[in-house]
């Protein structure tokens, strides 16, 4: 019965996420209509983030007849959430060191580059809305935007929408696999999460200069995230502040992308090749200081 769900689990997220990732992928490569209508795009980026909870309801509840709570859909706060905020936001930080002593793009602490971007994706009004809000901001006020912003639209509005995957991953795929241990299941969680994002990378979203490299090293990412916010939902015991993490790390990506100017996202981003350095530091000080991946014994 056990693998009989993590079965079905699979083949119906994968094939309805690949399908409508097919779709995402048609518009966004042979299509200008999310040019003139980016809201389209967000609504099926949103739909595609939300297949794995709907497939992951439907089978514990209604197929199974299972109990939600005993796949981690309970709010009982505990020492455990605090990563859930700590971790992302020292995975952002991280990734701006990782970068520097790398060598991986340049300092820019006056975000010319971020506010080049901007320019490209934006109306004049609206650039200049934004340029405004950046010009004579310190780096400590910045830090401190970053981290505000993402603990509230981490906590809030991308929490939503970040737990239409971790239902899925953290929710049902967790508690199916967290028998083979802590490192197998998690590991083999990133590795599904990552080819889960294939089509929407080669679609261009998150490293648009590398839609074919993307694929691996966004695998690669969520392979190393994954033990992180599997340590959280671990010590925490609700899949409520997996979503809090993985919204806390959405909301506060950009930090690195801000500061780092002259090299692409593949590089520079919190999944790519510098934030994958960050988090495999992070995962070993978390080994070393907290025991992260200790299985527990009778005793404890």
């Amino acid at each position: 019965m056990r693998n009989d769900m993590t079965r079905q689990f699979l083949i119906w997220t994968f094939s309805t996420s690949y399908l409508v990732g097919f779709i995402f992928f048609y518009l966004a490569r042979f299509t200008d209509i999310f040019v003139h209508t980016p809201s389209l795009a967000m609504f099926i980026l949103i739909f595609y983030m939300w297949i794995p909870a709907l497939v992951s309801l439907v089978l514990i509840k209604h197929i199974h007849g299972e109990r939600l709570a005993d796949y981690g859909l309970r709010f009982r706060l505990n020492r455990g959430w605090i990563g859930a905020w700590v971790f992302p936001l020292l995975t952002g930080f991280l990734t701006i060191g990782v970068c520097l002593v790398l060598g991986i793009g340049v300092w820019d602490p006056d975000f010319s580059a971020f506010l080049a971007d901007l320019q490209t994706q934006m109306d004049p009004q609206e650039f200049e809305q934004a340029r405004a809000q950046l010009e004579g901001i310190s780096l400590p006020l910045m830090a401190a935007m970053v981290v505000l912003q993402g603990i509230i639209a981490g906590t809030t509005i991308n929490a939503l929408a970040a737990f239409g995957e971790e239902m899925g991953w953290r929710g049902l795929l967790y508690t199916r696999l967290r028998p083979m241990g802590f490192w197998r299941a998690n590991l083999l969680i990133g590795l599904i999460w990552g080819l889960w994002h294939a089509p929407i990378i080669a679609a261009g979203h998150n490293f648009p200069e590398y839609p074919v490299l993307g694929i691996l090293v966004m695998t690669i990412g969520t392979i190393a995230l994954s033990p992180l916010i599997g340590y959280v939902r671990e010590r925490s015991g609700s899949v409520i502040a997996a979503a809090i993490y993985h919204g806390v790390f959405n909301a506060s990506a950009s930090v690195s992308i801000m500061m780092i100017a002259d090299a692409p996202n593949l590089l520079r981003s919190p999944l790519g090749v510098g934030g994958i350095i960050a988090m495999a530091l992070l995962i070993g000080l978390s080994v070393l200081l907290l025991g992260m991946g200790r299985e527990k014994t009778s005793n404890e």
